[in-house]
């Protein structure tokens, strides 16, 4: 957990569900997942054009900002959502850091 600014502690009214990828496959040797933690983060519906973890360019419609690190190849349940369709993979994922170097919060792009 990383110390976050008050103002921006602030504006983490919303919870999300993260579902981090497990070291498990499953018979068709795809990853499977945590059974999700909540976390406080703010959602922000903002498109843009990102690099995902490949290199590849593509579009975010959906920016997370949050306390606590997320995996990049985590799935996102957003608040009032209840399905397994309505999981967003992450896209991109940064620690933004400090000009005293400490990390301060991270985002995601969904």
């Amino acid at each position: 957990m990383v110390r976050v600014d008050v103002q921006l502690k602030g504006q983490l009214c919303q919870t999300v569900t993260v579902f981090e990828p497990s070291t498990a496959l499953n018979d068709y040797g795809e990853p499977t997942y945590s059974t999700g933690a909540a976390l406080s983060a703010r959602v922000i519906g903002r498109q843009a054009m990102i690099r995902d973890a490949s290199g590849q360019q593509v579009v975010s419609d959906r920016q997370l900002v949050t306390e606590s690190a997320i995996s990049p190849s985590a799935l996102i349940r957003l608040s009032g959502e209840s399905t397994a369709l309505s999981l967003h993979p992450v896209r991109a994922v940064a620690e933004r850091i400090t000009e005293r170097g400490a990390s301060d919060h991270w985002k995601a792009w969904l």
